[in-house]
C-alpha cells in the first residue's frame, strides 16, 4: 500500500458562472492510500445550476483523457439548505454524485458540464507524503528526508568540530574492540545511491561532503570499508531505481568487500556465489511507492537462496531493536558475526549468513553496545550504517535493552505478549546459548513493560 496526500485547489469561483457545488469526499489535504494493484478514488458531492439546462454532467479530466459522470443521487438536504425550497418533486432533487474511478495521472481536474459547455471547478494533485527526486532515465532519489540529503550531496551541510570529534572517538573506540579483544572489527558505511550514480542525479557532487570528511579521518583507514567505487565498477546495476537500498548484486558486492577486509579468503567467497541464481521482476521500492502513479522498476532478485530458511531467531521488533540470528554450518567461516546494522543490512543476510556460520544482526544503524559484545563474544564485529545517516555520529555506549524497551513502550501490551510468544517458541528451537541470552532481554523488557 502506498500513502499520499490530496491537494485540492478551487479553478473558479462557480457562483458567477451559474453553479453551487460542493465536494464531500475527498477532502482537502487528505492522506490517500493506494493499492498498487488498484489506484482507485472515491468521489463524492452534489452540484446546482443556478439556470435552466437540458443537461448537466460531472466531468473528470486526467491529463488528455475526460470520463464523464451523471448526478445520480438525490439529495434533498442540497435543496432545502442551499435553495431554501422543498425537496419534494423538485426538478434537480436529483444533484448528489458518487463514483469511484482509477488515479491515472499527478494532477486530476474536477469540472461540471452544462449543455456542453465545460467549467473546470477543482485541481485534485495528488502528492507523496515525502518528495522523491526524479533523475534520469527513470531513476529516483531522496529529497525531502531528515537527513537533508541533497544538501549532504551538493556540500551545504557539512560535519562540524563537534561531530568530527565524535565520529573520531567512535572510530576509535571500533579500534579499540579489535586490539583490545583479538575481535576483527569494521564499519560498513553503504554509500548514498547519488554516489554510485551521480550521472542520473539532478544535483552536482560537492568537493567535499560530510561522508568524505568521515571517510578523511586518519581513525577510519584501519576499521571503515566504504564500498562507493566497487559498486560503481560492478558489472551488474549495484542499486535499485526506485529504492534507496543497494540491489541484490550490489549487496553482494559490498558483502564481499567486508568479508575480505575481515580476513576471510577471497577464492572461498567466489567459490561461494558462483552458481547463484537471479530471476528479473518488477519492484515498487521505498521511493517508487512515494511517487504517483507508483513507479516499479525491473531488478535482479536472488532466486537460489533465502536467508530466512537459515534464521534461528527473531525477535519481531519492528526496525530498531529487531534482532535476527541465522546459523550455517555450511559457511564459509566457522565464526560469529556480530552485526549492529541499519536497513541496509536485512539484503546483506542473503550472502553474509553463507559467509559466517553464525550471523547476529541487532537493527541500531551501527550503533555499538559493549555489554552485549562482552555477552556474545563473536568472532567478527561489524558495524553498519548508510551514508546519508553519517551527520548524526553513532556512539559506542549504547544499549540494546535500552533501544527495546523504547520500542517495546510504543507497542500496546497484547502486540508485546504476540511478539514475545513468537520469539519464545523460535528460542525453544534452538539450543545456542547467545539465543537464550538475546530471549531473555526480550523477556525482561516485556515483563517490566507490562506490569
Amino acid at each position: 500500500m502506498s500513502r499520499y496526500h490530496l491537494k485540492l485547489t478551487p479553478l473558479q469561483q462557480a457562483r458567477k458562472l451559474g453553479v453551487r457545488w460542493c465536494l464531500d469526499y475527498p477532502l482537502a489535504e487528505q492522506l490517500f492510500v493506494l493499492d498498487e494493484e488498484k489506484n482507485t478514488l472515491y468521489v463524492q458531492g452534489w452540484l446546482l445550476s443556478l439556470k435552466p439546462v437540458q443537461r448537466i454532467r460531472l466531468v473528470l479530466l486526467q491529463g488528455e483523457q475526460r470520463q464523464y459522470f451523471p448526478l445520480n443521487c438525490e439529495r434533498p438536504d442540497v435543496i432545502e439548505a442551499i435553495l431554501k425550497q422543498p425537496s419534494d418533486a423538485h426538478p434537480q432533487l436529483r444533484c448528489g454524485f458518487k463514483f469511484t474511478t482509477e488515479v491515472l495521472v499527478e494532477q486530476l481536474r474536477l469540472g461540471v458540464e452544462l449543455d456542453g459547455e465545460l467549467i473546470e471547478l477543482m485541481a485534485i494533485d495528488v502528492t507523496g507524503v515525502f518528495k522523491v527526486l526524479r533523475g534520469a532515465e527513470s531513476w529516483l532519489y531522496l529529497d525531502n528526508d531528515t537527513n537533508k540529503s541533497v544538501e549532504q550531496y551538493t556540500g551545504k551541510l557539512l560535519l562540524g568540530k563537534d561531530r568530527l570529534q565524535r565520529w573520531q572517538r567512535y572510530l576509535g573506540d571500533l579500534r579499540r574492540f579489535e586490539t583490545q579483544n583479538g575481535i576483527p572489527s569494521r564499519l560498513l558505511i553503504a554509500p548514498s545511491k547519488e554516489m554510485v550514480y551521480p550521472q542520473f542525479y539532478p544535483h552536482q557532487r560537492a568537493a567535499v561532503t560530510p561522508v568524505d570528511q568521515v571517510c578523511q579521518l586518519p581513525e577510519a583507514e584501519q576499521v571503515l570499508v566504504y564500498p562507493e567505487l566497487a559498486l560503481q565498477q560492478l558489472t551488474e546495476r549495484s542499486f535499485r531505481m526506485s529504492d534507496t537500498h543497494w540491489s541484490a548484486p550490489g549487496a553482494k558486492e559490498a558483502c564481499m568487500q567486508l568479508a575480505l577486509a575481515l580476513g576471510v579468503d577471497k577464492a572461498a567467497l567466489t567459490k561461494k556465489f558462483q552458481h547463484d541464481l537471479y530471476r528479473v521482476a518488477k519492484r515498487y521500492g521505498d521511493l517508487g511507492k512515494k511517487v504517483f502513479p507508483p513507479m516499479p522498476a525491473e531488478e535482479q532478485i536472488l532466486k537460489s537462496f533465502n536467508h530466512r530458511r537459515l534464521v534461528r531467531y527473531d525477535n519481531g521488533l519492528p526496525n530498531f531493536g529487531r534482532v535476527v540470528v541465522t546459523t550455517n554450518r555450511l559457511a564459509v567461516s566457522g565464526g560469529t558475526l556480530l552485526l549492529f546494522g541499519s536497513s541496509s543490512s536485512y539484503s546483506m543476510m542473503d550472502y553474509l549468513s553463507r559467509i559466517f556460520r553464525r550471523v547476529v544482526l541487532v537493527h541500531c544503524a551501527g550503533n555499538l553496545d559493549a555489554e552485549l559484545i562482552a555477552q556474545l563474544k563473536p568472532d567478527y564485529l561489524v558495524a553498519q550504517t548508510n551514508a546519508r545517516f553519517v551527520v548524526i555520529p553513532p556512539t559506542s555506549e549504547s544499549s540494546l535493552r535500552l533501544i527495546m524497551r523504547d520500542k517495546l513502550a510504543k507497542l500496546a501490551v497484547a502486540e508485546q505478549q504476540s511478539l514475545l510468544s513468537k520469539a519464545a517458541l523460535m528460542k525453544q528451537k534452538s539450543s545456542e546459548t547467545l539465543v537464550n541470552v538475546l530471549h531473555q532481554i526480550l523477556e525482561q523488557e516485556v515483563s517490566a513493560n507490562v506490569r
